[in-house]
């Protein structure tokens, strides 16, 4: 089962979805995670909705505070979402007609220390809450 997580910088330009085209037929992935979006509200659905892939989870900005997507391909995986904030999303994945399932957390850190120390705590809270797998 394939993953891409990408730190993308450029999701305005107009090959950016070209380019996640051409990732998804090549590498088939069930999970698709975008980091550093900096894009909010109607433009962001609006990316989403084109991509293909039929989940979606993002978090919200506060600001100038980048943004994390988690994309998934529901054919290949269920995700249900456990906890998000502006650094992190959380969700448990089961792969479709398996028992198999883990947690997958998506991050993307502040560069202030005071938040990351929220960061810290909250991985520590999901560490303990779960006997999983964990990625």
């Amino acid at each position: 089962m394939n993953f891409i997580v990408w730190n993308s910088r450029g999701i305005l330009k107009p090959n950016f979805q070209n380019h996640v085209q051409e990732l998804t037929q090549v590498h088939e992935p069930a999970l698709l995670v975008i980091m550093e979006t900096r894009l909010r509200g109607d433009r962001a659905k609006e990316i989403m909705d084109r991509l293909l892939y039929d989940g979606v989870i993002h978090t919200n900005t506060i600001g100038r505070a980048r943004v994390l997507w988690v994309l998934w391909n529901l054919k290949k995986v269920e995700v249900f979402q456990l906890a998000s904030t502006e650094q992190e999303i959380h969700v448990s994945i089961k792969v479709r007609n398996s028992e198999f399932s883990w947690i997958f957390s998506a991050v993307y850190a502040s560069p202030r220390l005071a938040k990351r120390a929220i960061l810290w705590n909250n991985l520590c809270s999901v560490a303990d809450s779960h006997n999983l797998h964990w990625v």
